[in-house]
């Protein structure tokens, strides 16, 4: 339960189990420093990984004497005919995307926690922000979408940009929908101070609100339509396989698409006053922490270990 203690002369930073907000952050930061290094340590001494071979097509242009019609053909003309070629364009690997999403979150979470002369977490959570947790998201759930488009047979250099790039817009938008929320509530605190900027946004009010609301909706649109490719790509891998997908697949797919939501979901609740800021704070820790930590070892324990 979340425990706030309120002091009309000395507000003390909010704080959970008796632990402040900061030192949450700290502490997840830890626990993510310690996956990260037991997933390396794991793949470099025992040499566990999956290297996916990325490919990106091309069109091939010819002349049509030159180039007869092949199943790759896609345009033949009187002149010139073009043909789909496909080119290796790069390599992943999956131990290494898994132990840099956990080495991200816990370089951004240590900043919040153990740095407060380089960012000033109480007082921005108190005005309802904190712009490093979107930053981080922006870079740390592109990486984790990736992984799971791997696994779902996504091996596209271009749909998996698409996927990376519609996930870090996303978080964006969240980022951007908060930052836009807590202007009211700066300018509630301004009290006589109130300047003629803070002025003419009371009269705006209305038009801010209806910003927040596009920028959080489009959040969604974004990280909806991230995951269709994996799930257009899982389903069509599943028909036309003589053999489905492991369960852990199905598990990995379903868990994951369900914390991404959570995510969404627990803006929307703390857009909406249905929470406080610190307690979407919470939220966010721990849903961070959970689906990373679920992402990486179920990625590890059923696909890196058996290897």
């Amino acid at each position: 339960m979340l425990m706030l203690q309120n002091s009309p002369f000395n507000k003390p930073p909010p704080s959970l189990c008796g632990v402040s907000l900061r030192m949450w952050n700290g502490i997840t930061a830890c626990i993510h420093f310690l996956n990260a290094v037991t997933i390396l340590s794991l793949t470099l001494n025992t040499g566990q990984d999956l290297i996916y071979k990325i490919t990106a097509s091309y069109a091939d242009w010819a002349p049509t004497q030159d180039n007869p019609n092949t199943e790759r053909t896609v345009i033949t003309g009187e002149r010139f005919s073009i043909s789909k070629k496909d080119i290796q364009a790069h390599e992943l690997s999956l131990a290494y995307l898994i132990f840099f999403f956990f080495m991200l979150s816990f370089l951004f979470q240590a900043v919040a926690g153990f740095f407060p002369q380089l960012y000033r977490f109480d007082e921005l959570l108190s005005k309802g922000q904190h712009p490093l947790r979107f930053i981080e998201y922006s870079i740390s759930a592109p990486l984790m979408l990736i992984a799971i488009a791997l696994l779902c047979g996504v091996f596209d250099l271009y749909a998996l940009i698409g996927i990376g790039v519609l996930c870090s817009v996303c978080q964006m938008f969240g980022l951007l929908a908060e930052y836009l929320a807590a202007i009211p509530k700066v300018k509630e605190k301004a009290g006589d101070e109130e300047t003629a900027l803070l002025k003419r946004i009371e009269t705006q009010q209305e038009t801010i609100d209806m910003y927040v609301w596009i920028a959080h909706i489009a959040g969604w649109i974004c990280i909806l339509g991230s995951w269709v490719p994996i799930f257009a790509s899982f389903l069509v891998s599943n028909s036309q396989s003589e053999t489905k997908a492991p369960e852990f697949v199905y598990a990995i797919v379903i868990s994951m698409f369900i914390m991404f939501n959570l995510f969404g979901f627990n803006q929307l609740f703390e857009l909406s006053g249905f929470y406080s800021h610190e307690q979407a704070e919470v939220t966010y820790i721990m849903l961070s922490l959970i689906a990373k930590t679920l992402l990486g070892w179920m990625i590890f324990a059923n696909v890196l270990a058996p290897m």
